[in-house]
């Protein structure tokens, strides 16, 4: 795992290494060894830049996804007491936490829940067989 954090999220772990245990990662291998390094990339925070980067929804902690609830709440409250509250119309946009938001490609299409259910109803198609001669004796 550290490898690829390495690899993939160079300049992020250099910021947390710094921000969090005041650790020069260019001095990796000198001053500490690789291992433990490793061990305190895997005790990252939740919010740190890495594990933000690998999944979006990190961005959030529990304070944030309280303060969003209750925020959320209170715009409900105050419409419900208006014209389009009585109405059922309007409706207030929620604060919506951050996501992992899967990119559609040729090679990865993004399908709906009913897209995937409709998928997997569809008989199967194997390999096509090689049509050997048949001998006959």
């Amino acid at each position: 795992m550290f490898a690829s954090m390495l690899g993939r999220y160079k300049l992020e772990l250099r910021a947390d290494f710094q921000q969090f245990y005041t650790l020069d990662i260019d001095r990796m291998g000198k001053d500490y060894k690789i291992m433990h390094a490793a061990e305190l990339a895997a005790m990252l925070p939740q919010n740190s830049r890495v594990m933000v980067r690998m999944d979006p929804a990190n961005a959030w902690g529990w304070t944030e996804h309280l303060l969003a609830d209750a925020v959320n709440r209170l715009r409900w409250l105050q419409w419900a007491k208006t014209p389009d509250g009585a109405k059922n119309r309007n409706h207030p946009r929620p604060i919506e936490p951050p996501r992992l938001v899967a990119k559609e490609t040729p090679s990865n299409p993004v399908y709906g829940v009913g897209e995937y259910a409709q998928r997997l109803s569809l008989p199967r198609r194997g390999k096509p067989r090689e049509s050997t001669p048949h001998t006959t004796k």
